[in-house]
């Protein structure tokens, strides 16, 4: 796999006696020769490459020099559009946080886990609890839940062993009362409450009971339904 600097010089990654390097298109050894303890192309950095050594990741440039020092235990660089370029997610002392391409803390480097999800902000657990928080550290959710799941610009969180579902802002839609949350459909939400299941729509409100076993496909105003073994249609209001 190549990578190709600002300069335009590309140069190929390369292992000799398990530590890796680059070489150039004459095949000879640049940026330090085999040093390191592993190349990451697919972390991407705005003016560099991520390398680790002596099992720390840091970042250099083109000509070698380091822009990062290697003193990460992990790194992982959003994916989406809708972070800022050059960031990256690292973890530091077991602890994970947000770095700019230079370097520069942006989110504080204390929560016990982080990710992204496709609103643009991040998903993180903090003294065993997940909350959510945007690009520059502020709590948007509060950190009052067991488990979260991004869910198309929603969130489905658990409190007390059971689900529920808020918004980007934390206003809860669903209350945290089901044992499972399943798919959505004309603008209903499959939920699970004592074993079974039933819907509710988006702002938490209970439509079809929960007293089946299975809740199949949708079609026009009816949903198929499994009670006691066996299928039939009720519409979406539960008659």
């Amino acid at each position: 796999m190549n990578r190709s600097f600002q300069s335009g010089e590309t140069c190929e990654k390369n292992e000799v006696n398990g530590k890796w390097g680059f070489v150039d298109n004459q095949g000879n050894e640049v940026l330090g020769g085999y040093i390191y303890d592993d190349i990451d192309l697919m972390n991407f950095h705005t003016s560099g490459i991520w390398l680790k050594k002596n099992n720390r990741w840091g970042v250099i440039n083109e000509t070698g020099e380091l822009i990062i020092p290697f003193k990460y235990q992990s790194i992982r660089t959003p994916q989406t559009i809708f972070y800022k370029e050059g960031i990256t997610l690292v973890q530091l002392d077991e602890k994970w946080g947000v770095i700019d391409e230079i370097g520069r803390e942006i989110i504080e480097i204390k929560y016990d886990d982080i990710d992204t999800c496709g609103a643009g902000l991040f998903m993180t657990k903090l003294n065993e609890l997940y909350g959510v928080i945007d690009q520059v550290g502020h709590e948007i959710i509060p950190f009052t839940y067991e488990e979260i799941k991004d869910v198309r610009g929603l969130f489905d969180v658990k409190r007390n062993g059971l689900w529920g579902r808020v918004n980007l802002h934390g206003k809860e839609l669903i209350p945290c009362n089901y044992e499972k949350i399943g798919k959505s459909f004309q603008e209903l939400v499959e939920v699970k409450r004592n074993g079974l299941w039933g819907c509710v729509d988006l702002h938490g409100k209970e439509l079809i009971p929960c007293n089946y076993e299975e809740i199949g496909k949708s079609f026009q105003e009816l949903v198929e339904v499994k009670r006691n073994g066996l299928w039939g249609c009720i519409d979406l209001h539960g008659k």
